[in-house]
């Protein structure tokens, strides 16, 4: 027969014994962090990361990824260029509404769409250079939301679906 003595007895070998397993288990926990290496700040990490989507850096003109002509090579590594800041310069091939005209005569290189938040007083066959955001897959709607436009729908339709630019500067660029 099992007294109250003899239980009490066998719950305190019981605790003795799990004590060592649990502080042997205990001891291979720690932070993960190497106290010999020096911590690192979110800055460090951040520092040299680039912005894909362009939201957050739109105020930032100066530094463009890419600074050049509207031309062939430019075209074919467009989508490297896709959410950065970029500078191009070439032909206004045509004037679609206040806010939108397109790049190129089209013969050489497809027309690059350009959409501005405010009205240009650009004309076919000006000389341009445009700072501003590579999208790629122009939707209206999207568009619009993105720009605060009311742009007028039977004018896009040709450029659904095409790679345009969400320009923030256009200047008279000099003609080379």
């Amino acid at each position: 027969m099992i007294t109250r003595r003899s239980k009490n007895r066998l719950t305190m070998l019981a605790i003795i014994g799990i004590f060592p397993l649990a502080a042997a288990s205990l001891s291979g926990c720690t932070t993960g962090v190497d106290e010999t290496e020096d911590p690192v700040d979110v800055e460090d990490v951040t520092e040299g990361m680039e912005n894909t989507d362009g939201a957050d850096a739109e105020d930032d003109l100066p530094g463009a990824e890419y600074d050049g002509r509207y031309d062939v090579d430019f075209d074919d590594s467009y989508e490297t260029y896709l959410g950065q800041q970029v500078t191009v310069s070439a032909e206004v091939g045509e004037v679609i509404s206040e806010e939108a005209f397109t790049l190129g005569d089209g013969m050489t290189v497809a027309p690059l769409l350009i959409v501005h938040e405010g009205a240009t007083t650009v004309e076919e066959g000006d000389e341009v250079a445009v700072t501003g955001f590579a999208r790629d897959n122009f939707e209206l709607i999207e568009a619009e939301e993105e720009t605060d436009l009311d742009l007028e729908d039977g004018l896009f339709e040709e450029y659904e679906g095409d790679n345009y630019i969400e320009a923030r500067e256009i200047s008279m660029a000099a003609e080379e």
